[in-house]
């Protein structure tokens, strides 16, 4: 820009050498040609000498074309000679590099497809070594071919039953191993973020086939265990009512024994109060009260005294 400020400025001086050399009235834009030129030419000398670094950025200078070592830090820096001295501005801020069905293959040689970030930035002290060793390309060209050799290296070292629960380890070994591989570039690996791992349609099938066997394999057992539950309830039923019954069958056994005894009892006591005087008595009150006429057998068996109690009247 600046050196087109320049190219500027000259090509306004040059139409006022014109104008000045002119016969016409062009003769008295001269002045014009040559303020606006000299301007041009010194603001174009001034700004390719002043170079602004943004915050998150490194400035590199190159002197003929040559990388020095080193680095300008953010803020205003002045370049002198300028167009022989140059500052290439550097980032060193945090870029994500993201990736998406990246394959690689398991310990079974299963294929795994990892999608994620891949976050890095460049180490501001060594931006200068890595302008000088990396074409214009970019940082993608060295960065994710790495990248993408270390996670070939990293996931066939684990089943294709292990890929998932051990998902942080993995990233852990391919920043590390990553890191290894891109630090003469002045590259700094700052995380590699693992946002899915999938697996090829034939093998998530097996595993959902599985899944519905396992299933219903839980289902059976369940199904066992009510079974067992439902049949130690109806013996444990069968046992409280049979124990009832016992105890039942205990209780009207003891209640006929002491119903017996208690009879036993009062019938002994009713013996022993029973005198002839009182079963005599009892005879008598049996008789019917109008009976006019009583016959008594010739053989002696009677049941009334044949000796008239003082009570009864004589006989006419």
């Amino acid at each position: 820009m600046s050196l087109l400020i320049i190219i500027g400025g000259i090509i306004l001086l040059s139409l006022g050498l014109v104008a000045r050399q002119s016969q016409t009235e062009l003769r008295g834009l001269r002045w014009l040609g040559y303020v606006f030129g000299s301007i041009f030419i010194v603001f174009g000398i001034i700004s390719s000498m002043l170079v602004i670094i943004p915050t998150g950025w490194v400035g590199v200078i190159r002197t003929g074309g040559v990388v020095q070592p080193g680095v300008v830090q953010p803020g205003p820096a002045f370049v002198f000679p300028p167009f022989w001295n140059t500052i290439e501005e550097v980032e060193t801020r945090v870029v994500g590099h993201p990736f998406e069905d990246l394959g690689a293959a398991s310990k079974e040689y299963q294929d795994v497809f990892l999608t994620g970030v891949l976050n890095t930035h460049i180490s501001p002290q060594n931006a200068s070594r890595l302008i000088g060793t990396v074409s214009d390309i970019g940082v993608d060209s060295i960065l994710i071919p790495a990248f993408k050799d270390v996670i070939k290296e990293i996931v066939p070292q684990y089943s294709v039953n292990d890929v998932l629960p051990k998902r942080d380890t993995i990233r852990a070994q391919t920043k590390e191993r990553l890191q290894a591989a891109v630090e003469k570039y002045g590259i700094v690996v700052d995380d590699v973020f693992l946002a899915n791992i999938d697996f090829n349609q034939e093998f998530k099938d097996a595993i959902e086939r599985k899944q519905i066997a396992y299933q219903d394999t839980l289902t059976e057992q369940q199904k066992v265990e009510i079974s067992k539950a439902q049949a130690n309830q109806n013996v444990e039923k069968a046992k409280g009512e049979a124990a009832a019954q016992i105890e039942t069958a205990k209780g009207d056994a003891q209640s006929r024994i002491e119903r017996a005894n208690g009879e036993a009892t009062a019938n002994k006591a009713l013996a022993e109060s029973l005198s002839d005087a009182v079963l005599e008595w009892t005879r008598i009150q049996k008789l019917n009260p109008k009976v006019q006429v009583i016959y008594l057998p010739t053989d002696g068996n009677y049941i009334l005294p044949l000796q008239p109690t003082a009570s009864a009247a004589p006989a006419q």
